[in-house]
């Protein structure tokens, strides 16, 4: 008998990685606008998914995550671009990406009514931040006992 259904947020429950990709290609563009040479732009292309895998044992993965990557790759690759307008243009894009509408995906709801009458405790297992992934599941109106 089962004692326990564990079940992932992200990519499972609800659509959520269009948003970082789209925050990846804004933060691309930004660098670009910030005049760093075509040779800087494709060595920031190049690296960043190196950069963010390294940080993930850091941060775990979301906003905090772009965030320390956003900020390594731009020190490295670019610190002769880095000033107010850069950072507070970093800024912007991470905390688009951490207000982003939480999309449940279609069928989610019912998965979940036909789980809970099975009286059967459901955990979700997550590797985002704890705190960003409560807020997206109090989005989706979805059990939250702890």
């Amino acid at each position: 008998m089962l004692k326990l259904i564990g079940i992932d947020f992200d990519e499972t429950l609800a659509e959520t990685e269009k948003y970082f990709r789209e925050a990846e290609q804004k933060f691309f563009t930004l660098m670009d606008q910030s005049g760093v040479s075509p040779e800087q732009s494709a060595l920031i292309r190049d690296n960043f998914f190196e950069m963010q895998k390294n940080n993930i044992r850091i941060t775990g993965f979301g906003a905090a995550l772009h965030l320390k990557t956003f900020l390594d790759v731009a020190l490295k690759y670019a610190p002769e671009r880095v000033n107010a307008g850069l950072m507070g243009g970093i800024n912007r894009i991470v905390e688009e990406l951490r207000d982003h509408p939480v999309e449940m995906f279609d069928d989610v709801r019912d998965f979940m009514d036909r789980v809970a009458r099975l009286n059967i405790p459901l955990a979700v297992i997550t590797k985002g931040e704890i705190h960003h992934q409560r807020e997206k599941i109090r989005a989706l109106e979805l059990f939250l006992d702890k």
